[in-house]
């Protein structure tokens, strides 16, 4: 799943809320998506912008 970018600036507003020991499911039940998706993009080595869809070039 590609995020949109409000839904990526979004979900990044909680990376301080599990340092803190916040859940993925917490985390994930406030931001509406999926616990898989949010630790995708909160773990430490989760990308600094937000991700880019792939080139629909040749299809």
């Amino acid at each position: 799943m590609i995020l949109d970018q409000e839904s990526w600036m979004n979900l990044r507003r909680f990376r301080a809320l599990h340092q803190a020991g916040a859940t993925y499911k917490e985390i994930a039940e406030a931001t509406g998506l999926d616990w898989r998706t949010v630790k995708k993009y909160l773990q430490q080595d989760g990308p600094v912008t937000p991700p880019k869809a792939s080139s629909r070039k040749g299809t």
